[in-house]
């Protein structure tokens, strides 16, 4: 999940020491669901695309969209305030109210995003990418504060700005990391992370937390929901030792093998940190394949990816789309398990680097 806005309040146009707007301008825009939406942020979205007409990317997440396309879950609930009550500073002035709203308000509709599209009809997998991938990006901003406010020479309006994000980022981590617990990748953040490694701060000796009880009423249904849920579990590894399964390698291995060393280093096959050429070879060219096969986790497109199972295809006797899911070892770059059906839909002509792709799968000539 993208967080455009606050990025841009700290990178971007909408950083306050670069502001020229004027007063009549905060007026024409704040209309009254910026300040307070009733049903659904859907209305404080509707305000933000006519503030940001002539950049609406800045309001653009592709990845979202796709989850948010899935089909509805059992539970509804429209959120359209923080779930986690911390005390923001009040703003001065008509700028600084601008801000106040647009920053409290987009970490609400961040929240109400997240929830929509966690309770919607997801395997596991998606679930921990979206809300680590937003928790990645949340801490990311945090450091990026710290770092900004240490050089920014102080003045009154950037002070308030960044002082309401820094609570407005921490209150979206929180209630991140207290209505998924178990899908957090490795544990939730303490005060101590918070404070003393992510903004460089002390750790405030006081509860800084008002009240958690819309959050906790809400957890108390999600997790209702998420742990009878009727869809069938995540699939495991279903590889037997008896089942005698493998890809039907037929040419020379140590070709292979050269050939996905250079394809990890020039189209970066795999995730170092994760998957080897090694790991690879070893599945592919394995006479039988059992549920302790190594995960196969790749850093390249799935695009990319589908391609050069196709080009490989008159080497192998079994290697398809079909038998790539069956094997359930396999994760994009995303860290979702590749299915046939994933492979299917990103089947195209001119993947990204297919030249050198091609130069490369010469070599098992």
């Amino acid at each position: 999940m993208k967080l455009k806005i606050f990025n841009s309040i700290l990178r971007g146009d909408l950083r306050p020491w670069k502001n020229q707007r004027t007063e009549k301008y905060y007026r024409q825009v704040m209309t009254k669901p910026f300040f307070q939406p009733q049903n659904s942020m859907d209305e404080f979205f509707a305000v933000l695309k006519k503030i940001f007409s002539e950049n609406p990317d800045l309001l653009n997440d592709e990845m979202l969209t796709v989850y948010l396309q899935q089909p509805p879950g059992r539970l509804e609930f429209n959120i359209t305030e923080p779930l986690i009550e911390i005390e923001l500073p009040e703003p001065f002035d008509i700028t600084s109210r601008f801000y106040h709203y647009l920053i409290k308000n987009e970490a609400t509709r961040t929240t109400a995003n997240l929830f929509n599209a966690i309770t919607r009809d997801l395997d596991d997998t998606d679930r921990h990418y979206l809300i680590n991938s937003l928790r990645a990006g949340v801490i990311d901003k945090l450091r990026d504060l710290a770092e900004i406010k240490s050089d920014l020479q102080n003045d009154q309006l950037s002070a308030y700005v960044l002082d309401v994000l820094k609570w407005s980022l921490i209150r979206l981590l929180l209630e991140t990391d207290k209505l998924y617990p178990q899908y957090v990748d490795p544990i939730p953040a303490t005060d101590s992370e918070i404070f003393a490694e992510y903004l460089s701060e002390p750790v405030p000796e006081s509860d800084y937390i008002n009240s958690t009880v819309k959050l906790d009423q809400l957890r108390e249904q999600l997790q209702e929901v998420l742990n009878h849920e009727d869809k069938p579990k995540k699939p495991k590894p279903i590889l037997t030792a008896n089942q005698d399964f493998s890809f039907g390698f037929t040419g020379d291995p140590k070709k292979l093998e050269n050939v996905i060393k250079l394809l990890n280093l020039k189209v970066e096959l795999l995730k170092d940190d994760q998957s080897t050429p090694e790991d690879l070879l070893h599945v592919l060219t394995a006479k039988s394949l059992t549920s302790t096969a190594p995960e196969i986790h790749l850093d390249c497109e799935t695009t990319q990816f589908r391609y050069i199972i196709d080009r490989l295809e008159p080497y192998f006797t079994n290697l398809k789309p079909s038998t790539i899911d069956k094997a359930a070892i396999f994760y994009s770059k995303k860290n979702t398990r590749i299915n046939k059906q994933n492979l299917y839909s990103n089947k195209i002509a001119n993947p990204k680097n297919q030249p050198i792709i091609d130069d490369i799968l010469k070599e098992l000539q």
